[in-house]
């Protein structure tokens, strides 16, 4: 043990101590500025403690180097327990917000000036006396290891975490040691000397746990926010992790813990007891459609994915209930097109057919395969007046429908007249995207127009 502590010496001998110091306390300002930069960036109530407390260790460092050169100075040790304490306090407060609630600040007030009177009795009617500097010692000592315990806690879910986590652990061991050190024990130089490497290694576990830490925060926002019903199961028990707002408004509740098989009953069926996360998902990905609690009709997609939390089995779907109404619906409505007695034609905006009802065949000889593309006027009788269809281009681009009657020409080249009405479909914004016609023909009433062939 002598050679041990001969050897320390002789590589970092007493005299280095202030140089340590220094260097300890640059650290240590490096550690506050990201501190500050964290608090800034994240709005994290727990930062702003943090910042505090380094700072507050940051005045014991300079006191100590001032005691190097003026020591049993009462104010000096005074400040250098007092800020001991103070950080250990504003560690501990700014740990808690990780775990609990936020607590009453006037319970932080007491714990500080109980510190300082403590402090000023020992400083100005003891001195220098290690049953006066173990107890702030160990109190910011126990403060970092619960920091540390906090951080190692959470390394399943954040694995950076653990550097930060084994950073404040060893920190605050070390702690525990500077009270049994002399001003100028041999040790002192090396305690300050690794005080300074741990900080530093703390500093660049926050910088990579905060950027894990954010990554997760924007995966969650994104999660949470689609518009898609989304799962997390876990691969071995096959039970929900987590889900996302869309997926518990499906299953109008809370869904973590619940097995999978109670989201998607099929799946027992088709499953038996072959249950395995892959198959699972092979299976879902193969049959597409799937009942959400044997009620919602669900079009389902599940990935083997790995976050966080590990590899999960992420499953995706998306409500088909709305979307097979309208189905339904358009159904209805396109059946009911089809079998009125008028000619129904729907164009574009430019004029072209997009579709006809077969009323339409029956009215002009013309089937669908021949009417699509052509412009809606292709019927039109070569004798009309041109006039007519540029005031119908000029009404049908306005906001009112056109009504009025034409000549138009047959396939088979027989003439007819038609009573014709022209509706301008405009979408959310106002754009003209279609036109609706409905034709009527008033051959038979129209008196002495017995349909002629065409010269």
């Amino acid at each position: 043990m002598n050679d041990l502590l001969d050897t320390i010496a002789l590589h970092f001998p007493a005299e280095w101590v202030a140089a340590a110091l220094t260097l300890n306390l640059i650290c240590i300002w490096v550690v506050i500025g990201l501190f500050m930069y964290l608090n800034r960036y994240t709005r994290k109530e727990r930062f702003g403690f943090w910042t505090a407390s380094w700072m507050f260790y940051s005045v014991y460092l300079a006191a100590t180097l001032s005691l190097q050169e003026s020591p049993a100075t009462p104010w000096l040790l005074m400040s250098q327990r007092a800020a001991i304490g103070v950080s250990a306090l504003l560690m501990f407060w700014g740990s808690l917000q990780l775990t609990h609630p936020p607590r009453h600040p006037r319970e932080l007030v007491g714990g500080v000036v109980f510190i300082l009177l403590w402090s000023a009795v020992a400083a100005y009617r003891v001195g220098q006396s290690l049953w006066v500097a173990l107890p702030v010692f160990a109190l910011l000592a126990a403060a970092s290891i619960y920091t540390g315990a906090l951080f190692l806690g959470r390394r399943s879910a954040y694995r950076a975490t653990f550097l930060l986590g084994a950073g404040f652990t060893f920190w605050g061991a070390h702690l525990l040691v500077l009270p049994f050190l002399g001003p100028t024990a041999p040790l002192l130089t090396a305690a300050h000397l690794a005080s300074a490497a741990l900080t530093l290694f703390i500093a660049v576990g926050m910088l990579v746990a905060q950027e894990q830490l954010v990554s997760e925060e924007d995966y969650r926002a994104l999660f949470q926010s689609a518009t898609d019903a989304l799962l997390l199961v876990d691969c071995a028990s096959l039970t929900v992790l987590e889900a996302n707002r869309a997926a518990e408004q499906i299953a109008h509740g809370e869904l973590s813990g619940r097995p999978l098989a109670e989201v998607f009953p099929d799946l027992r069926e088709r499953m038996r007891d072959h249950w395995d996360a892959a198959r699972v998902a092979e299976e879902i990905n193969r049959v597409g459609e799937w009942s959400w609690q044997a009620r919602v009709p669900c079009a389902v997609s599940a990935h083997l994915v790995r976050c966080p939390r590990g590899e999960v089995l992420q499953i995706a779907a998306r409500d088909l209930s709305h979307q097979q109404r309208v189905a339904a619906e358009l159904l209805v409505k396109h059946a009911a097109l089809e079998a009125a007695e008028n000619c129904i034609l729907l164009s574009d905006r430019e004029g072209r057919i997009l579709w006809v009802n077969p009323a339409f065949t029956a009215m002009t000889g013309y089937t669908l395969q021949e009417a699509l593309g052509e412009k809606a006027w292709f019927l039109k009788d070569d004798n009309r007046d041109p006039a007519l269809h540029r005031e119908l281009m000029r009404v049908l681009h306005g906001d009112q429908p056109w009504r009025g009657e034409v000549t138009n020409r047959r396939k088979d080249g027989t003439v007819y007249r038609e009573r014709m009405t022209i509706t301008p479909v405009r979408d959310r914004r106002g754009v003209l995207t279609n036109f609706v016609t409905i034709k009527e023909d008033l051959t038979a009433r129209v008196t002495g127009s017995a349909t002629t062939p065409a010269p």
